[in-house]
């Protein structure tokens, strides 16, 4: 599940995302991976609901990687408060995951779950609903039989934040956190 920003300085980050994904999709296709690739926005306005015309992204979608870059391409329309957590919650959550809902057949028994923050700003969702980092963490690894096969990263500013070619990105300290406790790559 890839958690995209989408507030007014995502522009060129979704475009890069869209542009970088086939380099991703090489690795995955070389391992013979079976997968599900969703996205959602950051903006619970969208209700965790799987954006695009084909919200479920796996190797025998015709020409993944063009329905994934218009997936990921969200847009910069989206609320200027970061709630990626909140957004995954209820991604993954019912009615969303439910027969007939919005995001059925993306979760899927056997499989590991990864969630990929992208962001340039800090998580924002604890204020809003009062949860802690580490509860969001531990709604995500109580989603699997296997805490261990529940893996969370970020493209974020990281710990203290960054700057490149212009461009600067809040520490993502939040994100970091759950990527750090959860194994993933940062």
């Amino acid at each position: 599940l890839f958690v995209v920003d989408d507030s007014c300085s995502m522009s060129e980050e979704q475009s890069s995302l869209a542009v970088n994904f086939a380099s991703f999709l090489q690795i995955v296709d070389s391992l013979d991976m079976d997968y599900h690739l969703g996205v959602v926005s950051t903006d619970v306005g969208d209700n965790g609901q799987l954006q695009g015309t084909v919200p479920i992204v796996t190797p025998n979608t015709p020409d993944p990687e063009s329905a994934f870059s218009t997936n990921v391409n969200l847009g910069i329309n989206g609320s200027g408060i970061e709630q990626g957590f909140q957004n995954a919650h209820l991604a993954l959550s019912s009615p969303n995951i439910d027969p007939g809902g919005f995001n059925y057949g993306f979760l899927r028994e056997e499989a590991g779950l990864r969630i990929i923050f992208v962001s340039d700003e800090q998580e924002q969702s604890g204020g809003a609903f009062g949860l802690s980092a580490q509860d969001y963490i531990d709604f995500c690894r109580g989603i699997k039989a296997n805490p261990d096969h529940v893996v969370l990263s970020d493209i974020t500013g990281g710990i203290t934040g960054c700057s490149a070619n212009g461009n600067n990105a809040d520490p993502g300290t939040d994100f970091a956190l759950a990527t750090n406790q959860t194994g993933g790559i940062s």
